[in-house]
Formats: structure tokens, C-alpha cells, sequence
């Protein structure tokens, strides 16, 4: 008896034991006293929650057919270090009490055959399978080879034959022709040669000398003419070109006159600009922030909902001032500490957060938006839209207003650089 039938009957000895536990028991039970979860099981065998939860349970019925089954009893097996054959005793009689299975195969035959034979085995079965699949086909190709080479080497050695039999024949031929074309092309070339000869000794018909006298006329005339007609057209030429020099004098000299009327207007531009701008700095008047600029009421529970979530701040020193613009854009210019002056748009919808020991804010269309300072509501009190704010309320007579002035070229001075800047340059 072979190795494979003495484990085939192990197994069926084994499996005809009645155990005490279903199937679904035994591993729960195993698992258990392992304090290991499904949800590890689950994790190691890589099978998901329903199915293990259905084994289980002995819901077999509810599972694929009894091979995947036997692959699921198998993983379980080792991912709880269970003997496998002692998981298919309760398998076998959990399937006897549910009475599943009756008319399928115990295991496939190829599975029986794997789960009995040793890896080194059943991969050296294949590896000679492989190899004698080789085998044939280079034994076949060597045939077809050889077979080939031969037809190829007769048919050549045919050819060659019948090629020796006419070469005398076709040699004396072809001689015979290139003789007689080279006596053909040798009286061409005299005779060309010859007519070439006559040529520059100027051999000549005699002609009438009254005929000659008229040709001689007839040619004079007409290089005189065409020497008239030459004249005629270089003189064109040039006066073509003296009109287009001229054309282009006068365009260069109309393009340096437009070119210095519009630097002289430039130039008063920029001097009107520049008295503008002057007139403009004149026109400034500055005045000191009073107290009262800054208004804040609790805020009322309608208007919570537009106040940040984060609420919870220690502010010992420290200002918070949080902008929404809730109806519409609003325009910003703001300073915080000793950081640049910085300018935006605040969009409808959108929020800001500034913090610091002390800023400065100017705002256009202030009551689009929602100002928040300390967990207060900022009361704005402008017709206009347009308001200045400092933070904290107590440094408003340090500053004078305007706080922020707009230079043309985009630069954004504070009123306190911008009055330092003007007085040291007088």
C-alpha cells in the first residue's frame, strides 16, 4: 500500500469518529480559550466577517460548495495552530447531523492529491513534464531543419549546371558586341571632331559685300538703340530713387516731429500730475483719533451664528478681531504690530482672522460685514461705509486720521510715516 492510501485511510478512520462538538462549536471554543477575536480571524485568514460567522454557526448551507468550505476549515484551522485533520472530524460529523453533502465528492482529487504529496514532490512531477515537452519540440525542430537544408543545397547545384553548359557560348557573344559598339562610337567622335575643326577656321559661304554693308547698318542700329533705351532706364531708376530718398526724408523728419510733440506732451503731463499730487499732499489734513471711534455690544444670540467656532482665547494682551463678510465685498487696509500695511478685498461669504497686540483697520463698506472684537460685536455707526478702527480701543489717540494713505503708484503709507516722511523734507 503507498504512502497516499495509508493517509487516505488515517483520514477516514479519523473522520468515522463521532466527536461531542459541531464543527462551529470547536472552532468557537478554540478561539475562545485563545482569547482571539473574529475580527483578528478575519485579519489573518483574509476571509470575510459573514463567512467565518456562518461557519461559525454550523450554517453550512449558507456557504459555497464543500470545497470552498474545506479551504475555509483549513485556513481557520491554522490561523487558530489547530490540527487540520481533527478539524475535518467535525466537520464530517456536523455535516452527518445537517445531513449536506451526500451527493458531492469528499475532496477533489486534485486537492487530495496536494494535501498528500510533499511540495518537493509535486513540483519535480511538473518540472519533468515541462522537460519532455522540450525534448520533443528541439527534436522536431533538428528534423524540420535538416530536411530543409537539404532541399535548399539540391535545387542550387541544379542551377549551377545548366549555367555551365551555355557560358562559352554567351562569353564569345557578348565580346563580339562590345567590339563592334566601340568601332561605332570611335567614327562618331571623328566626325564630330572634324565638324569642330571647320568651325574655328571659320570656314565660310562667299557673301555679296552690298549685303554684308546692310547687315553691318542694320546691327549698329539697333545697338544704338538699345543703348538709348538703357540710358533712358537708368535715368528712370535714379529718379525713382531720388523720390523715394526724398519720400523717406519727409517721413523721417514728420516722425521726429510727432515723436517731439508727444514728449513735450508727456512731459506736461507729468507736471500736471506732479502739481496735482502736491496739491494733493497740501489738501491733507490730519486730526487725532478720538475716543469713541470703537463701539461693542454682546453679542445678541441672532448673530452667533456668524461668530468663528474657535471662542475659547486667552486675551491678556492679545487683540482678536474676527471680519465676515456676510451681505456683500468689503474693502480692507489693516497693520498689525510692526508688520507691513497689507490691503484686500473681502469677498461676500468669506472671513478673516487678525491677531496682534494692536491693529490698525480702515475699512470700505464696513456694513456688508460682521466685525467681532473679544467675543463682542463691533457696533460700526457709519453712514458712509467707510470706517477706522484700532485695536485696543485705549492706543486711539496715539494715531491720527486718515490712518492709511494711498499713494498712485499702489504704495499704502500709515498717516504716522507719512507725516515723519513730509517733515523731513522741509
Amino acid at each position: 500500500m503507498s504512502d497516499l492510501e495509508e493517509n487516505v485511510d488515517k483520514e477516514e478512520s479519523t473522520l468515522n469518529e463521532k466527536p461531542a462538538l459541531t464543527l462551529g462549536q470547536f472552532f468557537k471554543q478554540c478561539r475562545q480559550k485563545q482569547e482571539v477575536t473574529l475580527e483578528q480571524i478575519v485579519i489573518s485568514t483574509k476571509i470575510n466577517h459573514t463567512q467565518l460567522s456562518l461557519l461559525e454557526t454550523d450554517k453550512l448551507d449558507k456557504l459555497p460548495n464543500r470545497t470552498y468550505v474545506l479551504g475555509y476549515i483549513k485556513s481557520y484551522s491554522k490561523a487558530l495552530g489547530v490540527d487540520y485533520q481533527e478539524s475535518l472530524k467535525y466537520f464530517d460529523y456536523t455535516c452527518k447531523l445537517l445531513s449536506l453533502y451526500k451527493d458531492e465528492k469528499e475532496v477533489d482529487q486534485d486537492v487530495v492529491l496536494r494535501s498528500h504529496t510533499s511540495p518537493s514532490n509535486y513540483i519535480l512531477k511538473h518540472v519533468i513534464k515541462l522537460s519532455l515537452v522540450l525534448i520533443i519540440a528541439v527534436a522536431a525542430f533538428m528534423v524540420y531543419k535538416k530536411s530543409f537544408k537539404g532541399s535548399i543545397v539540391k535545387k542550387v547545384n541544379i542551377e549551377s549546371q545548366k549555367i555551365t553548359a551555355q557560358t562559352p557560348l554567351q562569353k564569345e557573344h557578348i565580346n563580339q558586341v562590345i567590339q563592334d559598339s566601340s568601332v561605332a562610337q570611335q567614327s562618331v567622335a571623328d566626325e564630330n571632331e572634324q565638324q569642330i575643326v571647320d568651325v574655328e577656321k571659320n570656314v565660310e559661304v562667299p557673301v555679296d559685300a552690298q549685303q554684308k554693308k546692310e547687315d553691318a547698318a542694320t546691327l549698329e542700329a539697333k545697338r544704338l538703340a538699345e543703348a538709348v533705351k538703357i540710358e533712358e532706364a537708368k535715368k528712370l531708376a535714379e529718379a525713382k530713387k531720388l523720390a523715394e530718398t526724398k519720400k523717406l526724408a519727409e517721413a523721417k523728419k514728420l516722425a521726429e516731429a510727432k515723436k517731439l510733440a508727444e514728449a513735450k506732451k508727456l512731459k506736461e503731463d507729468k507736471t500736471e500730475v506732479k502739481d496735482k499730487k502736491a496739491e494733493k499732499q497740501k489738501e491733507i489734513r490730519f486730526y487725532k483719533a478720538r475716543r469713541g471711534l470703537l463701539s461693542t455690544i454682546d453679542i445678541p444670540a441672532s448673530e452667533k451664528q456668524y461668530m468663528p467656532v474657535y471662542q475659547t482665547l486667552d486675551f491678556a494682551g492679545i487683540q482678536d478681531v474676527f471680519v465676515n463678510a456676510v451681505l456683500g465685498n468689503t474693502w480692507m487696509t489693516y497693520k498689525i504690530d510692526d508688520d507691513q500695511v497689507r490691503k484686500m478685498l473681502l469677498n461676500k461669504g468669506k472671513t478673516l482672522r487678525l491677531k496682534g497686540e494692536e491693529i490698525r483697520t480702515f475699512f470700505g463698506n464696513i456694513n456688508a460685514a460682521k466685525v467681532f472684537y473679544n467675543n463682542s460685536l463691533v457696533v460700526p455707526n457709519s453712514k458712509s461705509g467707510v470706517k477706522s478702527l484700532i485695536f485696543p480701543p485705549e492706543n486711539q489717540p496715539k494715531y491720527f486720521l486718515p490712518l492709511f494713505i494711498f499713494n498712485e503708484d499702489g504704495t499704502v503709507l500709515t498717516s504716522d510715516e507719512y507725516i515723519e516722511a513730509k517733515e523731513s523734507n522741509l
